[in-house]
């Protein structure tokens, strides 16, 4: 207990000490404008209690009219345009408020007693700058837009054909993946651990499990647990797929493969959580530079468009507001009930990872005949992924990286990786398939919840071994355009009829 004290006593303070860094530079700006002193103050200067309680809500309304509009007390009715977003008002007030010693109290206007950064009358200025904002008579916004999915398609093959090594053009493209499939910052995902790559306990043969304990809103080992990573039907955005291209040929090409910690390895340094810091900074450049140049209409574009692009998706393909934060590790008001719920929820997240797998939820299944032994994946397709994660979540990976090998696109992997799956395929494994046949079978599922249980149920095959197909004509074929009727996984109705059929046969 002691020492789990100790733990959360030294994370608050780096908490804390992360934020007086991040908020003191608004705190002497203000106090420089406010007291004008022949030396002026910089971020190493101490300020008294005294000097801070000192600050009232006017001295604030002048310092922001003054930033806002540059004279510090307009007339009544101005018309002067704003040079400020209504968020930088919302920071300064935050910043600012940090420092007051009062600063859980509201502002009290009979005792002139409280956190001046809570008045009435600087609130009353934010919300006027919003209002201008909805009626574009304020400062046009500058935040990241999400990204769209024909973009997203285009951050792939921008890398694909114009990237000059393998951590650009395999490694990067998996990191895209994973983000957009974790709802996720860069920064997280800079930071996560192979140690944190396992197979999903419930799903155990072709679902992956990770957490991301390094979001922005994690505090504490309740805010990060571990979520579901599901293969997706679309290649290029397939997150097991890709991830294991990545870990194959950096753990096989790179010396530093072999002893980082990091999933994403991109980084010489091996330090946590030096070495993540740096590949955030490596792919963010590799962005802005060799990416966005090359899309058009990119200007508003980052890292963070992944994220908006991936909490869009999901919510504008039936996601709630709730799941799609339990997903995102966001933080909602806390609650008492918080405490006692059990921090993995399987359904609500699952449910949304399925709807951030472009093309649909898929597992990857040996195909009859193939005679492909877990032994020969582990052996002779993941050699150094089973070296460094283990087996379990070796083996799914394994059949991901095995179908990629046989599959037509040869720019899914390395030629020479490729080359080589496919002579240790054809050397070690007499099978009954013919000729051209992929070994691997992609199968795809959907996914339901009943009494707090999580069921992924396969698809059946139509009678060519591939999804029934549509309806060629009558009142079915009327229905809709060939995109919304054409696969069977596209049709709710019968999609959810399906599952309980074969819940009810796993159940007999």
């Amino acid at each position: 207990l002691k020492k789990v004290l100790f733990s959360n006593f030294n994370m608050a303070n780096n908490v804390i000490a992360a934020l007086a860094i991040q908020y003191k530079p608004v705190l002497v700006a203000c106090l420089n404008y406010l007291d004008g002193p022949e030396e002026p103050y910089t971020t190493d200067t101490l300020f008294s209690q005294e000097r801070l309680r000192a600050i009232t809500p006017g001295d604030l309304m002048r310092y922001f009219n003054f930033r806002l509009f540059g004279v510090p007390e307009p007339a009544v009715g101005h018309n002067i345009a704003p040079r400020l977003r209504s968020s930088t008002l919302m920071f300064w007030k935050k910043a600012i408020s940090f420092f007051m010693p009062n600063r859980l109290h509201q502002w009290n206007e009979i005792t002139g007693v409280g956190n001046p950064t809570k008045s009435s009358e600087l609130n009353a200025l934010v919300h006027e700058i919003l209002r201008m904002e909805v009626r574009h008579q304020g400062v046009p916004s500058a935040a990241r837009r999400a990204t769209t999915h024909t973009e997203f398609s285009q951050w792939h093959v921008v890398l694909k054909e114009h990237s000059v090594n393998y951590i650009e053009k395999y490694g990067v493209r998996a990191m895209m993946n994973f983000q957009y499939h974790m709802v996720a910052r860069i920064d997280d995902t800079c930071q996560v651990l192979l140690e944190n790559l396992l197979h999903h306990d419930q799903f155990d043969d072709f679902v992956l499990k990770t957490k991301l304990n390094w979001s922005k809103n994690v505090m504490e080992e309740r805010d990060a647990p571990f979520q579901a990573v599901l293969a997706s039907d679309d290649p290029l955005f397939c997150v097991h797929l890709t991830l294991a291209v990545w870990l194959e040929t950096m753990f096989a090409e790179n010396p530093v493969g072999q002893m980082t910690p990091y999933l994403f390895g991109m980084s010489t340094d091996i330090t946590v959580p030096r070495g993540g810091k740096k590949a955030k900074t490596l792919v963010q450049k590799l962005y802005k530079e060799k990416v966005f140049s090359r899309i058009p209409n990119s200007q508003r574009l980052g890292s963070h468009s992944l994220r908006k692009f991936a909490a869009t998706w999901a919510r504008t393909n039936g996601a709630s507001k709730d799941e799609l934060d339990l997903r995102g590790r966001w933080k909602s008001s806390r609650r008492i009930s918080d405490i006692y719920t059990n921090i993995e929820l399987p359904y609500p997240d699952v449910r949304v990872a399925a709807l951030l797998c472009p093309g649909g939820p898929i597992k990857y299944a040996i195909r009859e005949g193939a005679n492909v032994s877990n032994d020969f994946i582990l052996n002779y397709i993941v050699p150094h992924i089973q070296n460094r994660i283990g087996d379990r979540a070796a083996l799914i990976m394994g059949k991901a990286l095995l179908w990629g090998a046989f599959d037509d696109d040869e720019t899914i992997m390395p030629p020479l990786l490729r080359q080589r799956i496919r002579d240790n395929y054809n050397t070690h494994v007499e099978n009954d398939l013919a000729d051209g046949l992929n070994p691997i079978k992609k199968i795809p599922v959907v996914v339901t919840g009943n009494e707090g249980q999580v069921f992924i149920d396969e698809v059946p095959e139509g009678p060519d071994g591939g999804n029934p197909p549509p309806p060629a004509n009558g009142a079915d074929a009327a229905a809709g355009p060939p995109a919304a009727q054409g696969r069977f996984i596209d049709r709710p109705l019968r999609k959810h009829m399906l599952a309980m059929h074969s819940q009810m046969h796993s159940l007999r």
